[in-house]
């Protein structure tokens, strides 16, 4: 839960990616079956969500992070697959239906916002609205503009169309 909330925290301070809240990761749904559970039928989520109906979907790194820290149920599992995982969802969203995510997805998730380095900020002030885009190590690397030493470490060893690095390497 507390990773959930820096993660959001570091978005609504401008210290990641413009990206990041937008980035997709798999989850699992269960529907709901009945009544909306109350407070304290959320120690019970099996009685209320079809936990024999799953399916498959994507949620996106800004509304995962709002749904743990505003938690209804957040409980880990065991999944059949003997995986484990985090059963959650927000008290706004307890009305339709149960999320579930693998330890796996949301260990990528930590260790891809901790390696992520913003590397140029952007901003503009129109009629008292401003607007910052940051772009990150990894924004290059996914745009094909860029690549890693190696798949876990964040040094970019080659830039290949981005005009200020172009400069910024012909002046050395």
């Amino acid at each position: 839960m507390m990773g959930a909330y820096a993660i959001r925290r570091l978005m609504d301070s401008g210290k990641t990616s413009s990206l990041l809240g937008a980035r997709r990761y798999p989850v699992v749904q269960f529907p709901l079956t009945g009544r909306v559970p109350m407070t304290l039928d959320r120690f019970t989520p099996e009685d209320f969500y079809d936990l024999e109906k799953p399916t498959r979907g994507e949620i996106n790194v800004a509304r995962l992070c709002n749904q743990v820290i505003h938690s209804f149920v957040f409980q880990i599992f065991l999944a059949e697959d003997e995986t484990t995982a985090v059963m959650f969802v927000s008290d706004r969203d307890r009305a339709r239906r149960l999320h579930s995510i693998s330890f796996e997805v949301i260990s990528e998730l930590f260790s891809y916002v901790a390696r992520e380095d913003l590397l140029y900020r952007e901003g503009t002030m129109r009629d008292g609205d401003e607007k910052i885009t940051n772009i990150s190590n990894h924004d290059l690397v996914e745009a094909g503009l860029a690549v890693y030493d190696d798949d876990d470490r964040v040094q970019i060893t080659r830039l290949a169309a981005w005009p200020e690095a172009s400069a910024a390497s012909a002046r050395r």
